[in-house]
């Protein structure tokens, strides 16, 4: 979008603001409302702002300005949701907590890296950013309810 190296990384520097800005008010957050409650929200927040970021692209509205606001909240959201899901993660059988904290680990990592291939694929770095943003949202939120809904027959 022809900003400077420096201008970038103010932008990237911003955007992590949100996640640290999250994981504060995450610790009050998660003290009032259940973890399961806090991932469901913080994930349909998520999808919004990357549905609305690849209409801002479609609409050829995109900016430097459009997409950090939508990052910024969608950063927020992503801070909101890494304690919380590592909790939940953490509390399915505690006798295999390492375990459990290692798959997460190694999920979190494959994905992050499979999502980060995808974004290349395509004419529009934008849009392929986008649609894969919606679509990791989307399963998200499907893992969420079956995950919800398997704990729920215990």
């Amino acid at each position: 979008m022809g900003s400077s190296q420096y201008e970038v990384g103010f932008y990237l520097g911003f955007l992590v603001f949100g996640v640290v800005i999250a994981s504060a008010v995450s610790t009050r957050i998660n003290l009032r409302f259940p973890s399961r409650r806090v991932l469901t929200v913080a994930n349909a927040i998520n999808f919004a702002m990357a549905s609305l970021f690849v209409a801002t692209v479609l609409t050829g509205h995109l900016s430097v300005y459009s997409t950090l606001a939508l990052m910024f909240v969608f950063m927020f959201g992503v801070g909101l949701i890494a304690p919380a899901a590592f909790a939940e993660a953490m509390n399915v059988d505690r006798r295999v907590t390492g375990s459990a904290s290692g798959l997460y680990g190694f999920a979190q990592m494959a994905i992050g890296a499979l999502c980060t291939a995808l974004v290349g694929f395509g004419n529009n770095p934008a849009l392929a950013a986008g649609i894969v943003l919606v679509v990791s949202e989307v399963i998200a939120l499907v893992c969420f309810r079956l995950a919800r809904d398997r704990t729920k027959l215990r």
